[in-house]
């Protein structure tokens, strides 16, 4: 029996995601056409009524990939469609330069279009977050080494 796809990757914009990191906990993702919006709060058991959420505005934007041979559980919690196409589209991100293109590219749906404009300056990359990509078994980390004090709700 083929692996059943995880929300992460089958799910559309607007979907709002659980995933499990472990110890019991979740972190809760609203997936944009470009990234995934990190919530601002984590539980301890998994929520599933979008209601009990005190927010549904990012904390941070982050993007992530999920291998197929990843086992991080991730469950669809709902759906909460953007109330214009411009509010899906999510923050662009920067990469740096690198040894090819020495200057920095930034990443993101720009008038509904998934582009990348360069070069750009660090002028015009300032504020934005880096591209970076996380497994759903990194979240952890990266989310406690980004803040270390969450608001946890309860099932």
């Amino acid at each position: 029996m083929p692996k059943q796809k995880s929300p992460l990757v089958k799910g559309r914009p607007g979907d709002i995601v659980a995933v499990d990191i472990g110890d019991g906990e979740f972190c809760y993702l609203r997936l944009y056409q470009f990234g995934r919006g990190v919530l601002p709060f984590l539980s301890r058991g998994l929520v599933r009524e979008i209601l009990a959420f005190p927010s549904l505005s990012p904390r941070f934007f982050t993007q992530t990939w999920v291998c197929d041979s990843d086992t991080t559980p991730t469950f669809l919690v709902g759906h909460v469609p953007f109330a214009t196409a411009e509010d899906s589209y999510g923050q662009p991100m920067y990469y740096p330069p690198d040894p090819i293109e020495s200057c920095y590219k930034i990443h993101g749906v720009f008038n509904g279009v998934f582009s990348i404009v360069k070069p750009a300056t660090e002028r015009d990359v300032a504020g934005l977050e880096k591209f970076q990509r996380h497994q759903p078994a990194e979240l952890r980390s990266m989310l406690f080494s980004r803040h270390k004090n969450w608001v946890y709700l309860e099932p």
